[in-house]
């Protein structure tokens, strides 16, 4: 009705027995050194339950017996990186269970986390700076558009400017109508 477990720094023997009787346990092989090529876990699980967690690239071999219980074989059979150990895990499982499980080392999950963290981080500038070209490349087409309007404007108030003086001087050739100019007073007017 208790529990161990075997984690961290550790140089893993030949032969590691253990015993979970109405408890459970947990063998960490992920940080841990080992003392041979190949390794045997001799797990007895009697009303309890123990998880061996191996890293990747570890060869796994499952032979133990359930009796009213399992053992778990899914990671048996994947394939090994050339030169990693084996791990045989034999045993008893009455009414218990024994589970294998393949998980990173908790540094290669920091890296990797930190990794897709710097991933995120460059999308995100990556769109920022996407963005704010867009919106700069907007302004300027908002400006060339506006000084076009503009420069449109002064030409049309020109011509019609223009168009007024002509039709002044065509109807009003003695420029009676027209801005008045002051005579020029001579000194004799006093």
């Amino acid at each position: 009705m208790s529990g161990f477990q075997r984690k961290g720094r550790w140089t893993a023997p030949r032969r590691f027995n253990c015993l979970a009787f109405w408890g459970g346990g947990e063998i960490d092989l992920r940080e841990a050194n080992f003392a041979d090529r190949e390794i045997v876990v001799n797990a007895v699980a009697i009303m309890g339950g123990i998880d061996v967690i191996v890293p990747p690239g570890v060869e796994v071999v499952v032979r133990g017996v359930g009796i009213m219980g399992g053992f778990d074989h899914r990671e048996e059979g994947v394939p090994a990186e050339p030169g990693a150990p084996r791990v045989i895990v034999t045993g008893l499982a009455f009414w218990g269970g024994v589970g294998v499980q393949r998980k990173l080392p908790r540094a290669e999950r920091e890296r990797l986390r930190e990794e897709r963290r710097r991933e995120k981080q460059a999308l995100k500038e990556e769109r920022r700076r996407e963005h704010l070209e867009h919106a700069e490349e907007q302004r300027r087409e908002h400006l060339d558009s506006a000084e076009r309007h503009r420069r449109e404007h002064l030409d049309s108030a020109e011509r019609h400017r223009r168009e007024l003086e002509e039709s002044r001087r065509l109807h009003d050739p003695l420029n009676l109508h027209g801005p008045r100019r002051q005579h020029e007073r001579r000194p004799e007017d006093g």
